[in-house]
C-alpha cells in the first residue's frame, strides 16, 4: 500500500472519519468523498479527497469552546430532502457538550475551480443543529446506532422517573402490609395494668378483713 498524501494540518488531531456525500438527485456520479478532522480549537476540518494526493479543506463545523475529542456519523431519515435522508455528525468535547451537525449542509465541489473558490476566507463554516450540555463533564468519546430503547437509562447513578414512582409504590405497599404493632401494644399493656389494679383490690379486701377479726 503506497502513501498518497499528508496532511499538515494546523493543530493536534484527535480524531478523523472519511464520509461520502450522496449523489445528487439530478447526477449518477456520486461527489468526491470527504475527509473529517476533529481536532484542537473545538473545530472539526473538512477536506475533499477530489485530489487525494492533495486535500483541500473546504469546510468547518464549529461550536465546541475546546478540543474536539470524538465523533460519529449516522444516516437517517429526512423527508424534507429530495433523496429523503440525511446524514447526522455528532461530535464529543473536552468542554462537556455534544453537538449535533446535519451534514447535508456541506459543500461538494466536483471541480478543482470550484475548490480554488473555497478559500480560507470564504470557507465554509456550519453550526450545530443542536447541543446537549453536561454540565462540565469531560467527554472523551461518542458513538450514534441506529435502534429503538424501551426506556431511559439512569444517568450518573440517578434513578429515572419511572423508576423512583414505582419504588415509592413499592414502599406504599409494604407499608400498607405491616402490622399495626403499636395498638396491640397498648392493648396488652392495658390489660396488663387492668391486672395489677385486680390484685390491688384483693389485697385492700384481705386487709380489711383482717381488721374486722380483730
Amino acid at each position: 500500500m503506497d502513501q498518497l498524501s499528508t496532511i499538515a494540518h494546523p493543530s493536534r488531531i484527535h480524531d478523523v472519519h472519511f464520509y461520502q456525500p450522496p449523489t445528487p438527485p439530478d447526477s449518477t456520479v456520486p461527489p468526491p468523498e470527504l475527509l473529517l478532522v476533529g481536532a484542537e480549537k473545538g473545530l472539526i476540518t473538512v477536506y475533499t479527497l477530489l485530489d487525494p494526493s492533495s486535500p483541500k479543506p473546504i469546510a468547518e463545523l464549529a461550536g465546541h469552546a475546546n478540543r474536539v475529542k470524538s465523533f460519529s456519523t449516522l444516516a437517517v431519515a429526512n423527508p424534507a430532502l429530495a433523496k429523503g435522508e440525511t446524514t447526522v455528525l455528532a461530535s464529543a468535547s473536552s468542554d462537556g457538550c455534544i453537538l449535533v451537525f446535519d451534514l447535508a449542509k456541506l459543500p461538494c465541489p466536483t471541480t478543482q475551480e470550484e475548490i480554488e473558490e473555497l478559500t480560507k476566507e470564504d470557507r465554509v463554516t456550519i453550526q450545530a443543529v443542536t447541543k446537549y450540555d453536561s454540565d462540565k463533564t469531560r467527554l472523551t468519546c461518542i458513538t450514534l446506532a441506529d435502534g429503538d430503547f424501551d426506556e431511559v437509562p439512569a444517568v450518573n447513578g440517578k434513578r429515572s422517573r419511572e423508576e423512583e414512582e414505582e419504588g415509592e409504590s413499592d414502599e406504599n405497599a409494604l407499608h400498607d402490609l405491616q402490622p399495626e404493632d403499636d395498638d396491640d401494644e397498648g392493648s396488652e399493656g392495658g390489660e396488663e395494668e387492668d391486672g395489677f389494679e385486680s390484685e390491688g383490690e384483693f389485697e385492700d379486701e384481705g386487709e380489711v378483713d383482717e381488721d374486722e377479726d380483730e
